[in-house]
């Protein structure tokens, strides 16, 4: 198993910044509706952005440039 280790956020004030671990296990399951699984896709990633927020804003804000760079083939419009 594979273990990546990153700074969270610091507190400020009264916040606390909570220790998060976050487990990528078991394949997805892929036996339901399209609504059913899309939901649970949408589930998934609600959970994941909870725990994110316990991240940094600028590792953040990396994170989510870097994840827009992966699917940047999706952004590509033909201009003529």
């Amino acid at each position: 198993m594979k273990t990546i280790t990153v700074h969270k956020a610091q507190t400020t004030g009264d916040q606390v910044i909570e220790d998060v671990v976050i487990r990528i296990e078991s394949p997805f399951p892929n036996h339901g509706s399209i609504d059913e699984v899309r939901s649970r896709f949408d589930d998934e990633a609600e959970l994941l952005m909870r725990g994110l927020q316990s991240l940094p804003g600028g590792t953040f804000d990396a994170l989510l440039v870097r994840m827009l760079e992966k699917k940047r083939s999706h952004f590509v419009v033909a201009w003529p």
